[in-house]
């Protein structure tokens, strides 16, 4: 019976360690942008995905650049001269504990 308990207790942490991940990542908005994109498309789809365009802490503004992040990952979207998406990247932030991006 105690073996049980373990296993429920397990796979209960799994589900809502998933669950929190799957509502606050942003992957879906990130893949949501396209090559090629108009700059006013982006922002619409960084919007309806709950965040917005910015600069990061260690960034200058640049109008050029949109960048979002989530507790797991930095997005950087880079439009050409004509305003359309020429570059998309994302990079893992470095791990600060689960308790941190909790709370």
């Amino acid at each position: 019976m105690k073996n049980v308990a373990i296993v429920g207790l397990v796979i209960l942490v799994v589900v809502v360690v998933w669950d929190f991940s799957s509502t606050t990542s942003k992957k879906r908005t990130y893949d949501n942008v396209q090559l090629g994109m108009a700059a006013e498309q982006v922002y619409k789809v960084v919007s309806d995905g709950g965040s917005s365009c910015g600069a990061l802490p260690w960034q200058l503004p640049d109008p050029r650049v949109c960048s979002f992040e989530d507790p797991w990952r930095i997005y950087i979207v880079k439009f050409s001269s004509d305003g359309r998406v020429n570059h998309k990247s994302f990079s893992f932030r470095r791990s600060r504990g689960l308790l941190r991006h909790i709370f």
